[in-house]
């Protein structure tokens, strides 16, 4: 049989409170999945309204979902927020389920109880009836009048209602309440708890006065076990009565004796034999013995009643000197201590604060010195002079100029003079590139040498080096010789200003460096 089921679940300001929405996760997600069969059509949806405005949220579509889906949504619910439309729930959830084919369609609707919009939701639940839905309330915690809400609902649209305390959440009585849903789910007849019987065929049963004592009024206690006992008397009187003008007593007709034992006074059974021609006498005489035995049994209670009052009275009075005298007690021992406490506390308060004036004193002489030496520093910053390894310069601009010789002879033989080679100064230029026109004094091209230990792009120019670029910016070259140590690399740079121009050198490092006087630094793009 195919089945169709739709669970609607109350996220309204109401839920909120008194622990219902996650009493009613935790049922929904542990108890109720269980119970579904999810081959079957399944959907979720949660419900709100924002005055007027209903908002039913499908979290699942009716459809082919699964027992993780539903769980994924249970656990990550909105907050409770809104009122509670029950009606229009159900009416949305009807709308979803005729666009299904199903012989058995059924509605589960888990809430507080209260319709904020339409207060009773019987006719929605008569409508359900009518398009053959089932309807049944899983209640958290309802009110009396919205537990009987809730049934005649249920009992318009053939479902069951249970009632979930959320107050002191009681798993093992939860699930006792959702058997009748299982049983519902599994089409099976809900269970039913039948009345238990109290009058047992010619006999009167006077019911037990469960009395507690407690250490209160005497009076109070006394008079309502004398209303109790008065009432029960009563009753066994009426019922006598009645007998005597239905002449309905038969032959030895045995009053069952009144079971007083937790008052711990004994009550023997009064037999009354009184047979179907006993005379009027005979029977008021067995009805003037009832009701003496009735008083007697009432004063021995009321009596025994006052003796545990006062007993317990005097007990608890006991018990309160006792109580008062160990508090004092503590309060004494509590108020030694917290005094021991502060002397000695006070005592190293006063040895911290002559040990921290010294500290305070030492610490800050030692601020005075670290300043003076942070100010010192920054002076010596300031002055700082720059100073290189002479050696170490002399021997990258050897070998980086003779390798560019070589690397020059081959490319304009017999046109070449490394001028800076022995020479004394610097003329701005290492190489001199003599015209093709055989005239000496005709140069082409005017030649720096740059060597680098390894590949770094940042090189360095000398004022001299600069201000010759400047005054022969068109035919200034820069030959740069990178990885002097392991293997050489040529990078020319045929016309400086233009490559500066460009954006292909900028005049900056590429990291942090102190610069020499009168350097000037470049780096490679």
């Amino acid at each position: 049989m195919k089945t169709a089921i739709d669970i609607l679940f109350d996220v309204s300001d109401f839920m909120g409170e008194a622990n219902r929405k996650s009493v009613a996760q935790q049922l929904l997600r542990d108890e109720i999945l269980p119970m579904i069969d999810f081959s079957e059509i399944t959907g979720l949806k949660t419900f709100m309204s924002s005055g007027p405005v209903v908002l039913a949220i499908r979290n699942l579509d009716l459809g082919n979902n699964s027992k993780s889906d539903f769980e994924q949504k249970i656990n990550n619910f909105p907050m409770a927020n809104g009122g509670a439309p029950i009606s229009k729930a159900i009416e949305e959830s009807l709308s979803d389920l005729a666009k299904h084919e199903a012989e058995c369609k059924r509605i589960v609707v888990i809430t507080a109880g209260n319709d904020s919009l339409d207060g009773l939701y019987t006719s929605a639940a008569l409508k359900a009836a009518n398009e053959g839905v089932q309807v049944s309330f899983v209640l958290i915690n309802a009110a009396e009048s919205d537990k009987n809400t809730a049934a005649n609902a249920a009992n318009s649209a053939n479902g069951v209602v249970c009632n979930v305390a959320s107050d002191g959440f009681d798993l093992s009585a939860a699930r006792t309440e959702l058997t009748k849903l299982s049983a519902w789910m599994k089409g099976q007849q809900a269970p039913v708890v039948a009345p238990k019987e109290e009058v047992v065929a010619n006999e009167v049963v006077v019911p037990v006065v469960e009395t507690v004592v407690e250490p209160v009024s005497s009076v109070n206690i006394a008079e309502d076990v004398k209303e109790e006992i008065a009432a029960a008397s009563a009753s066994v009187e009426e019922k006598i009565d009645l007998m005597v003008e239905e002449k309905m007593v038969e032959e030895e007709p045995v009053f069952s004796a009144i079971d007083m034992s937790q008052f711990a006074v004994e009550v023997e059974t009064v037999p009354a034999s009184v047979s179907e021609t006993a005379d009027d006498s005979e029977l008021t005489k067995v009805v003037a013995d009832n009701r003496s035995e009735m008083n007697g049994l009432l004063n021995a209670t009321t009596e025994k009643v006052a003796e545990i009052i006062a007993a317990s009275n005097t007990a608890v009075a006991d018990l309160q000197r006792k109580m008062a005298a160990e508090i004092a007690n503590l309060q004494q021992q509590s108020t030694n201590c917290i005094a021991e406490l502060l002397n000695a506390s006070n005592k190293k308060l006063e040895n911290l604060s002559a040990n921290s004036s010294d500290a305070f004193s030492a610490l800050a002489s030692q601020k005075a010195q670290a300043l003076a030496l942070v100010d010192q520093l920054r002076e010596d910053d300031r002055k700082v002079i720059i100073r290189t390894n002479d050696a170490l310069d002399k021997q990258i601009a050897e070998k980086s100029q003779s390798f560019l010789n070589t690397h020059l002879q081959k490319k304009y033989p017999g046109r070449v003079s490394w001028v800076s080679n022995g020479a004394n100064g610097s003329k701005g230029y290492d190489f001199v590139i003599d015209d093709n026109d055989n005239d000496a004094s005709t140069i082409e091209y005017l030649i720096a040498c740059k060597g680098l230990v390894d590949n770094s792009k940042t090189f360095f120019m000398s004022k001299e080096e600069w201000l010759a670029c400047t005054q022969n910016a068109k035919n200034y070259q820069v030959y740069i010789i990178s990885n002097l140590q392991d293997t050489p690399s040529l990078t020319i740079i045929d016309n400086l200003m233009d490559w500066i121009m460009k954006g292909k050198v900028v005049p900056c490092a590429s990291s942090n460096i102190k610069l020499k006087a009168d350097s000037i630094v470049l780096s490679l793009v």
